[in-house]
């Protein structure tokens, strides 16, 4: 079990803080953080929030073109380095921008709320499984792509 803590017998990550190897025996207690402030969402948001809107609130456009970097860099690395047989998916992969990788995240999301048994039912047009956003947002191949090379490094 690791824990971080404020002595200098580990690796110091950040702040002062570092992290310890506690044996199995070692019971750990972390601090009791007393919040002062009511839980609530401070983000100003349009009355029409859309999906992009909410995603927005915890993804940058820093943080974005960081993932889009190390995303294309992830794919072009992969594709060189590989012989792909001519039917592969990935011959179709075409370098991925903002937009693109927004769209990603907030379809990963929203399969966090909708549950589906297979992740290809999320594009399903089977009517007991249908919900028309996934497919109306990306097509199922891109968005396995952009899973499948999905990378950030900072």
């Amino acid at each position: 079990m690791l824990a971080a803590s404020t002595t200098k017998k580990a690796k110091t990550v950040a702040s002062g803080w570092s992290w310890t190897l506690l044996d199995d025996a070692t019971k750990y207690v972390p601090a009791s953080v007393n919040f002062q402030q009511e839980a609530k969402v401070t983000a100003s948001l349009p009355d029409d929030a859309t999906l992009l809107d909410f995603v927005k609130l915890y993804f940058t456009e820093q943080v974005i073109d960081l993932v889009v970097m190390q995303t294309n860099r992830y794919a072009e690395q992969y594709i060189t380095s590989h012989v792909l047989p001519p039917h592969s998916s990935i011959n179709r992969w075409h370098p991925t921008d903002r937009d693109d990788m927004y769209t990603f995240l907030g379809l990963s999301i929203l399969m966090g709320i909708v549950y589906k048994p297979r992740l290809a039912v999320y594009w399903s047009s089977n009517k007991l499984y249908e919900s028309g956003i996934f497919s109306e947002t990306m097509q199922r191949d891109r968005y396995l792509l952009l899973q499948r090379f999905f990378a950030f490094r900072g």
